[in-house]
């Protein structure tokens, strides 16, 4: 890894291409990262919709539909013009071609397969996960561009991806744009559509199943919430699963006992009882009977000294 000039993400990259047999493709993508922005900014509709027509729709990754720009930038010779029509810099994608190069023949040095050949676009997205995986996000709804990230981050896709329709994705990407009152939006850019079967073949270690137990006030019932996390990330959450019998009886006596909820059958005679037993319990210990854990509520205040002498 050591032996690449480029950040140690696509360095491993590269390393993980050589077991799939995408060198070239990798070292392109990193070429056509490391100099100045490839696409210009803000242009308008005309510019986006030459794009689609001549580069096609992208929906694996915006690594693929960068590689295709550059590939029409240099098939154009790196006409100012020709690039200014699909929004390239031209100046950046000329200075990609020496990068590519230089990569490929250290890539060569070190014993690394960079023959030409047709590549499976998954092997290259698998590539990019490998690199990028503390980049992992899972958008939120389909409605709107907002993203989970693993270590508990959340940020925006950026509104120029291709991957507007991807679940589960990394990116390559990450900026801090200040808003308005001070606010900072972490805008998701470079990104690429990943599959969880893929992190499960790559990270099986990563992957915890929790269920968590609690009640519902407005139902009075203990249900539970079942998560497929990777590391923290929440890949799957289900509400409403039948909680385990034990963990139920646990939480509704506590409630019960501390006041939170009231049962309709608790009613005075059951409140003497309890009191009773107790007593019982702490006053002829020799009798080995246990106490009953006493509830620590309004109600119960309110009524023990009466029930105690009753």
């Amino acid at each position: 890894m050591l032996k690449f000039p480029v950040h140690p993400r696509y360095a491993r990259m590269l390393l993980a291409a050589e077991e799939h047999g995408c060198v070239r493709s990798i070292a392109l993508m990193a070429a056509l990262t490391q100099g100045r922005t490839f696409w210009l900014r803000n242009v308008g509709r005309d510019v986006e919709t030459a794009r689609e027509e001549l580069l096609g729709a992208e929906h694996e990754s915006d690594f693929f539909l960068l590689m295709r720009a550059y590939r029409y930038a240099e098939r154009a010779g790196f006409s100012v013009d020709a690039c200014r029509r699909l929004g390239i810099h031209a100046q950046s994608a000329r200075q990609v071609g020496p990068l590519f190069a230089q990569f490929l023949e250290i890539a060569q040095d070190e014993g690394l397969d960079v023959a030409e050949r047709r590549v499976d676009g998954a092997l290259v997205r698998k590539c990019v996960l490998v690199g990028f995986i503390d980049h992992l996000a899972r958008r939120l709804d389909a409605a709107t561009l907002r993203c989970e990230l693993v270590h508990k981050r959340r940020g925006m896709l950026a509104r120029e991806s291709a991957m507007h329709e991807a679940r589960l994705l990394v990116v390559a990407e990450i900026s801090e744009i200040g808003g308005r009152a001070g606010e900072v939006n972490t805008v998701l850019g470079l990104a690429t559509a990943v599959e969880e079967a893929w992190l499960r073949e790559l990270f099986p270690n990563d992957f915890v199943e929790t269920v968590t137990t609690g009640l519902d006030l407005n139902t009075k019932r203990v249900t539970a919430r079942r998560e497929r996390r990777f590391r923290d990330l929440v890949l799957e959450a289900k509400e409403g699963a039948e909680p385990p019998a034990t963990e139920a009886a646990e939480i509704l006596a506590r409630e019960v006992l501390t006041g939170n909820l009231q049962i309709e059958a608790w009613d005075e005679t059951v409140e003497q009882w309890i009191v009773r037993v107790s007593r019982f319990a702490e006053w002829f210990p020799e009798m080995e009977a246990h106490p009953i854990g006493r509830p620590t509520g309004p109600r119960w205040s309110s009524r023990c000294a009466t029930a105690a002498t009753g």
